[in-house]
């Protein structure tokens, strides 16, 4: 089978959605306790079986066989724009101080998919008509026509969306069909399907009409900011990071030459401006190295698609936004712009980006340039620069030392604290936050996790003694400490994490801090603990237990969010799987209509997915019973139903279903579960999508099953499949269906 040798975004998104499996490694596997513990008899049988078995009829043998198996295979009038204060305290004060990062897209997204399409379709329209020479040739705009909104219009398409490339696919097949259906219409190979390049081409049609003489059109910063953040955005958001961080940098260099050239203010590079496209190298920094990129990677790998860019890539922009830092350095320095001299903003961003690519060292070239802008760019360093530094160490790749370094970088910024009293150098929550982030990154095991609580406390001390208790943990330090236990291979490492959990339970109850309620991932984390525990069964109901307590804090604190959700769900499946309890299909069953059940009312937060589906079959043929594979079989049944728009499950089958399920056939004893076996695989052959092929574990798994029977149709049967899997190049070799897919 030949693949084809490019994936366009769209389709490579579809892919990324149907294959979800490809990125199985990022999420977290869970689920939770419903109901009373029923047999797997009563469970089937009691209201219907999940789906009633597919009829097949009698299988073509032989010749026939043979030749089946190798032929299938509103927008506002327009005001000029006022030119924005220089040399504020705020924008380019060296004192201003910002708490921590932000976090990325913390704006909730406006718009569905559908709305985000017609929304696009409406200004694709007007733009075009606006950038079409023939319809307004040049000199023929005027201001009041122009439209700098149309550039706001699309940039707030971005954030309302979320999406920087149209149009956007839906989750729903059918719509699916339909959006690719617009995309064949609307998008050529102009580049209209993506906003920041409209954007760029607006911005270019306004510089047309300026240089053609047209006195009409005024260019200010702000048209260029509008474009700068929209790449700026596009940077977090990929698929190429690199490319939309460098025409940040182009955009402001393009800037630049027009003041000298033309001495105009009104388009004059600012530090806010330069701040932006810095912004962009850290964005892009943090996106190469993020679970979303690596997904990508691995689907372009296996497409033969132009591989995503990885650490790499990131370790390159680092260093250019190093490079920004100094050209903007000599713009002040030689009087060309004495607005682009950096503030400490500026030097954060650097060491920003540095934190976020990764590097082995990025700890020790953040501390550089933060000793740098101390000693020879006279630019005093604030919380913001040392929180950097910290987040730096926390995340470069060289574990050797960075986390004494860390703390070394604390204890610094405390005295500092302690002997100026100046607050814009006083250590925050993000500070100590990031040093128990780096104790539990390390590879000290218990001891890191022990070293995680001491900082807690010694953070606690430190809020009594500076008397500002915004310097307390909260939620989010004590998750972090949850999570270092949870990972430090203790033999109490679970009951330790469970008095972490309760500590912040009975410390929200007695004082309502919301800053210092439990959420998803305390509960999670924990549940993910006893999961992974040598405990077993005992582990899995502890696990169940954990999801109880978790739905009455949900019920009694009155906040739903703090409900288990699929996540959650998916990681109680997991300790049941692993438990090797004879209650395990049932309890799992049980989770799994429990989750069907809430999907169906409404509630898509804890809807099954792909996981859910490969956790629940992989429990139900581990139960070695005709039984339990005949209802691993009707799931996968009802999951194939859904491709057509029928059934309840909402979810298409990959690969790892088909073979689990074909697992749990071949190993049961009988002639039965070979013939069964063998049915799955032809219908995985002979699938309409053909976006999943079998491997070599599904061939040979079926022949694994078939050898042990001695009639003629078996024999008959190997023959057909040994020749298709030759014209396949995939070697014949039976496997113990003992063996994991």
């Amino acid at each position: 089978m030949t693949l084809v040798p490019t994936v366009s975004l769209w389709a490579l998104s579809t892919f990324l959605l149907l294959s979800t499996s490809v990125i199985y490694a990022f999420q977290v596997e869970t689920s939770a306790f419903v109901g009373k513990s029923r047999s797997i008899s009563s469970q089937r049988f009691q209201g219907g079986a999940i789906h009633n078995q597919l009829h097949i009829a009698k299988p073509i043998i032989g010749e026939s066989m043979t030749m089946i198996l190798e032929t299938t295979t509103q927008s506002k009038r327009w005001t000029p724009p006022t030119r924005r204060k220089q040399r504020t305290n705020y924008s380019t004060g060296n004192n201003f101080v910002r708490r921590g990062p932000r976090r990325q897209n913390r704006r909730k997204l406006s718009m569905t998919p559908r709305e985000a399409n017609e929304q696009y379709t409406l200004l694709l329209e007007k733009t075009r008509n606006l950038l079409d020479v023939e319809v307004h040739p040049l000199k023929s705009l005027i201001e009041e026509k122009w439209h700098y909104s149309m550039m706001r219009a699309w940039s707030k398409l971005i954030e309302d969306s979320g999406s920087s490339i149209f149009p956007v696919q839906n989750n729903n097949n059918d719509n699916n069909k339909n959006s690719n259906l617009t995309s064949q219409h609307i998008v050529g190979g102009d580049g209209m399907h993506h906003v920041p390049t409209i954007i760029d081409k607006i911005l270019k049609r306004i510089v047309d009409e300026k240089t053609a003489g047209n006195d009409d059109i005024r260019i200010t910063s702000e048209m260029y900011s509008v474009t700068l953040k929209a790449w700026a955005t596009t940077a977090a958001l990929g698929p190429d990071p690199d490319i939309a961080a460098k025409r940040s940098l182009s955009i402001v260099k393009e800037m630049q030459t027009r003041y000298e050239d033309d001495n105009d203010e009104s388009i004059k590079p600012d530090s806010y401006s330069l701040r932006i496209a810095l912004g962009a190298f850290a964005k892009a920094c943090a996106f190469c190295n993020s679970p979303t990129s690596r997904a990508f990677a691995k689907a372009s790998a296996i497409c033969n698609a132009p591989c995503s860019k990885g650490s790499r890539a990131s370790h390159d922009l680092a260093e250019q936004a190093h490079e920004v830092l100094l050209w903007m350095e000599s713009l002040a320095e030689t009087g060309k712009n004495d607005d682009a001299r950096p503030n400490a903003v500026a030097y954060a961003r650097v060491m920003d980006a540095y934190a976020k690519s990764g590097d082995k060292d990025a700890g020790s070239k953040a501390e550089a340039l933060l000793r740098y802008m101390q000693n020879d760019a006279g630019v005093r360093p604030n919380t913001y620069c040392y929180n950097m530094v910290l987040n730096a160490y926390t995340r470069q790749k060289r574990r050797d030392g960075a986390v004494e370094n860390a703390e070394r970088i604390l204890s610094e910024l405390e005295e500092i604290y302690r002997s100026t009293g100046d607050t814009s150098l006083q250590p925050d929550v993000v500070s100590y936050t990031s040093l128990v982030s780096a104790w539990a990154r390390s590879n000290r095991k218990g001891y890191g996790a022990r070293r995680a609580e001491a900082i807690v406390k010694q953070m606690e001390a430190f809020a009594v003694e500076s008397g500002n208790p915004l310097i307390r943990p909260n939620s989010i330090t004590y998750n972090v400490v949850l999570k270092a236990w949870c990972r430090s291979g203790d033999s109490d490492a679970v009951e330790n994490a469970e008095r972490i959990l309760n500590k912040l339970e009975e410390i929200y109850h007695s004082t309502g801090d919301k800053a210092l309620q439990p959420d998803v991932v305390s509960y999670t984390t924990l549940v993910t603990a006893w999961t992974n525990s040598h405990r077993k069964a005992y582990g899995a109901r502890r696990a169940e237990e954990i999801v109880k307590r978790m739905e009455a804090f949900a019920e009694e604190s009155g906040n739903p969010s703090v409900r288990p959700n699929t996540v959650t769900y998916n990681t109680v499946l997991n300790a049941w799987c692993r438990s090797g309890d004879r209650d395990a299909p049932t309890r799992s069953l049980a989770i799994f209509r429990a989750m069907q059940k809430e999907s169906i009312a409404g509630n898509r937060f804890i809807a099954p997915d792909i996981i859910t589906f490969n956790t629940l079959v992989r429990t139900l043929v581990n139960d070695d019973t005709v039984e339990s594979a005949q209802l691993a079989e009707d799931i996968l049944v009802e999951m194939e139903c859904s491709e057509r728009g029928a059934g309840m499950l909402y979810c298409s089958p990959d690969l790892w279903v088909y073979n689990n399920v074909i697992k749990g056939w071949s190993r049961l004893p009988d002639s039965i579960g070979a013939e069964k076996a063998y049915l799955i695989l032809l219908r995985l052959i002979q699938r309409e999508k053909k976006d999943i092929v079998p491997d070599a574990f599904s061939f040979n798994t079926v022949l694994f099953a078939l050898s042990k029977n001695n009639d003629l149709y078996s024999v008959e049967r190997v023959e057909g499949l040994l020749r298709y899997m030759e014209k396949l190049g995939i070697n014949a070799q039976p496997l113990n269906p003992n063996l994991r897919p």
